[in-house]
């Protein structure tokens, strides 16, 4: 088995076997080549990237993201200046996993890694047996199990819960869902969503993470150009609610071939009164389910409101050297 590093991935040579290996991995959609790329593009000036790249008879089977920052080996999308992705993992074909992760960790070894948020259902981890610090990461994360009809969700939502999607569509029937997943749509509808995000922020008395300064600026930027990214490979799923032509509620997220990660969102205060962001959480379950998907991601954070739509909390892993 062969190594190699690159330390810059740009001229993208690497994006379609990248994401061949993610696809085979059963990583999550925070593995994907756009995710790194772009951390390079935005965030090159904080960091140098570290990828290490394992082959088997010229094929590639690991892929180990790193990007070296502060003279320590983290994750590219897990850095101290700004943690880009709510998972971080190894990608790792299956029938390679012990090789590549030996492979990989006496490559680093000898030099000081912080490796965060390492989701708990990594078939990675449990093969991480080194000499290492673990630990729980400081947030937990909690997702929606869907099930296959909307019907037996919505039977067991509380009360209070069902007549909020009640008088919301029966106040304003002429409201929609609108999904948006094409590049066509991609650049008017994220800044609706940047402006839904930062009134709902500004309402609160808080910045928001597109406020006009520059690491803010920057996490924009980055975004931008991921949602774009995403959209060319399906990956991107930003969904609203338009009041006529008016989005008045956001959710910006991901997806893979079952799975929505929700990151960012945002309302009009206006419609605040009407429980619109749980309304439009709801509205996209019930969507989600009717296509098929299996999960409803809410990634990491406790907030105390994730419980009403029925989610099952878990911890990501951390990984330190002892060095």
């Amino acid at each position: 088995m062969n190594l190699e590093t690159l330390t810059s991935l740009e001229g993208d040579n690497l994006r379609k076997s990248w994401n061949n290996l993610v696809d085979l991995s059963g990583n999550s959609v925070f593995s994907r080549y756009p995710f790194v790329r772009n951390v390079e593009k935005y965030y090159g000036d904080l960091m140098k990237l570290n990828i290490l790249l394992a082959y088997e008879n010229g094929d590639l089977v690991g892929i180990a993201p790193f990007a070296e920052e502060n003279g320590e080996i983290k994750f590219a999308t897990g850095l101290d200046y700004k943690a880009i992705a709510d998972y971080n993992d190894l990608i790792i074909h299956p029938n390679f996993r012990e090789q590549v992760i030996s492979l990989f960790f006496d490559e680093i070894k000898d030099r000081g890694f912080v490796l965060r948020d390492i989701p708990q259902s990594s078939p990675n981890k449990p093969l991480i047996t080194f000499d290492n610090e673990i630990s729980q990461s400081e947030e937990p994360s909690s997702f929606v199990p869907l099930p296959n009809n909307w019907e037996e969700y919505y039977s067991q939502l509380r009360k209070n819960d069902q007549r909020a999607i009640r008088v919301f569509w029966e106040k304003f029937p002429q409201a929609k869902l609108k999904i948006v997943d094409q590049i066509e749509e991609v650049s008017e509808y994220f800044q609706h969503f940047v402006n839904l995000h930062q009134e709902r922020c500004q309402a609160k008395g808080l910045p928001g993470c597109f406020a006009n300064d520059e690491r803010h600026q920057k996490f924009k930027e980055y975004h931008q150009s991921l949602s774009r990214d995403l959209s060319e490979e399906g990956n991107l799923n930003m969904v609203f609610i338009l009041e006529g032509n008016r989005p008045i509620a956001s959710k910006y997220g991901f997806k893979d071939k079952d799975t929505f990660y929700y990151y960012l969102g945002g309302f009009d205060s206006e419609f605040n009164k009407y429980s619109i962001s749980k309304v439009l959480g709801f509205a996209t379950i019930k969507n989600l389910i009717e296509n098929g998907f299996k999960k409803f991601d809410f990634l990491r954070g406790y907030e105390e409101y994730k419980n009403d739509f029925l989610v099952q909390w878990t911890q990501n892993q951390d990984i330190k050297s002892k060095r």
